[in-house]
């Protein structure tokens, strides 16, 4: 198991930690505030604070994971080692320059659409307007390569460490908004449908086939 040091526990931290370690990872992990628990475990381990605690690995935490509001974030996009990152971090003793966890839960639980007025005409916010469009990342996976880079220092640290990456199935669905849009359909009712769109005007849903045409009501 995985130990997690930090100065307090949040319910936005058990979530993200579960995404990305558990789920992700396959690892079990606790979470504790105290360090001579931290001390004296002997197993893998990871002290999110602002100042390292002796053994295992630092990861310099923000602050976004222990507040309770949703507050406006200031969040730049840089890179770290050709990979975008997010929520960088300045203690020269982290094992990383940015704290993977917050970033994750920002982009996870779409954070930035929740303090934003600004709407498409259809109600929805734009991506244009998303921190991962203004960083050119909006296409990449950057989450999955965040986790990468947490396996990668575990493993450096902890040779011993198992992983148990969740298996890939891709299950191919098909949108039916009619089910039986022509099984039992009589050539009067075709015929009807064209006809009540011909008498209102609707000449566009002519041409997208009876099942347009029959679905508006009279």
């Amino acid at each position: 198991m995985l130990l997690i040091l930090t100065a307090s526990i949040s319910n936005r931290l058990r979530y993200i930690a579960s995404l990305m370690l558990r789920e992700m990872l396959g690892i079990e992990f606790g979470i504790i505030t105290s360090r001579e628990e931290f001390s004296s475990y002997e197993g893998p381990k990871i002290s999110y604070a602002k100042e390292p605690e002796p053994g295992g690995l630092f990861i310099e935490s923000s602050e976004l994971l222990f507040e309770s509001n949703l507050i406006t974030q200031e969040v730049f996009s840089s890179t770290f080692n050709g990979e975008h990152v997010l929520f960088q971090t300045a203690n020269p003793l982290s094992s990383l320059p940015f704290d993977p966890f917050a970033a994750a839960f920002y982009l996870v639980t779409r954070y930035e659409e929740y303090n934003s007025h600004k709407k498409d005409s259809f109600g929805r916010y734009p991506a244009t307007e998303s921190i991962a469009w203004k960083g050119n990342f909006l296409e990449i996976p950057v989450i999955h390569r965040w986790v990468e880079i947490l396996e990668r220092l575990l493993k450096k640290q902890y040779p011993g460490i198992k992983f148990h990456y969740p298996s890939y199935q891709f299950v191919p669905t098909i949108d039916v908004d009619h089910a039986w849009c022509y099984r039992g359909r009589t050539a009067a009712r075709t015929v009807g449908g064209f006809g009540r769109s011909l008498m209102h005007g609707h000449l566009k849903e002519m041409t997208e086939g009876t099942c347009r045409v029959s679905a508006r009501p009279v």
